[in-house]
């Protein structure tokens, strides 16, 4: 069972706090595709783009056994975005590395597996192109901390688990608006429930999201400049569903789709699916 949970730590839109034993990894490959044409601003006014802004990624995710109950995520993200309202963007997104720390275990009579997760995440190489709408992100390099937990075990089908997670991100600001700190610093939340209603088939809901605790409403964010994206007070909470095949050899499909559920500075009509494939390895 632990296999299964290890080897879908990394999928999309999902975090989960259990961590690889020494010597075992696990490795997830996917792809996604998203777009919008609508935002909300502060005052809870829609509007429409005249064009839609469509994002292509790739993501490739590592999840690691280090020592007996630490372990290290790598999540590296290739985004190609594109509208007719601005030139396209091809570059990598958040580059992240975490490493769990669990606190309490399920497997040693704990009614849920709790860790502490530490981060570090880049966005060095979309920097220069963060000023446009057709961003891959606010190209600022951040600190991240928090706590993530969950449960498993397994049912007359197959398994099932929910876990959840929070994290605090305090983000450096770019060097020409220290002194009103942009971008604010982030408070990202996930949570998702599966249940397997067939010995080789799971489906889950997912609820994924952001909240930023500092920042201009749209249309007072032009006086940022190549930061006006990013100086933003966004907050995104995105709904959806996955489906799990789960295939021999500790490997597995995953689909998924999401869509908005609340915006605020934000697109408000944002549908992304995404399809990926991931295994464990047990190398001890």
């Amino acid at each position: 069972m632990i296999a299964i949970l290890i080897a879908l730590t990394g999928t999309a839109f999902s975090a989960s706090p259990w961590v690889a034993p020494p010597g075992v990894w696990s490795l997830y490959g996917g792809a996604s595709q998203q777009s919008f044409s609508s935002y909300v601003g502060g005052s809870n006014n829609e509007s429409s783009l005249s064009s839609p802004v469509s994002e292509t990624a790739a993501q490739v995710f590592a999840s690691f056994g280090l020592y007996e109950g630490m372990g290290m995520e790598i999540d590296v993200p290739l985004k190609y975005v594109s509208s007719k309202l601005d030139d396209s963007t091809l570059a990598l997104g958040n580059v992240r590395v975490q490493q769990k720390f669990r606190l309490a275990n399920e497997d040693n009579g704990s009614p849920v597996t709790v860790s502490l997760l530490a981060g570090l995440r880049t966005g060095a190489a979309h920097a220069e192109s963060r000023g446009r709408l057709t961003n891959a992100g606010d190209g600022t390099t951040d600190v991240g901390g928090g706590l993530s937990f969950g449960k498993y075990s397994l049912g007359s089908k197959g398994p099932w688990w929910f876990s959840g997670s929070a994290q605090y991100w305090w983000r450096y600001p770019h060097d020409n608006m220290r002194d009103v700190k942009v971008p604010g610093d982030d408070l990202t939340f996930d949570a998702e429930a599966v249940v397997s209603v067939h010995e080789r088939v799971g489906l889950g809901l997912v609820v994924d999201g952001f909240h930023r605790t500092s920042g201009a409403d749209i249309g007072e964010n032009a006086q940022y400049d190549i930061n006006k994206w990013a100086a933003l007070q966004a907050t995104n909470v995105y709904a959806g569903g996955k489906a799990f095949v789960f295939l021999p050899d500790n490997q597995t499909l995953v689909l998924g789709v999401l869509t908005t559920a609340y915006a605020r500075n934000n697109p408000t009509d944002t549908l992304m699916v995404s399809a990926g494939y991931s295994f464990y390895f047990d190398g001890r």
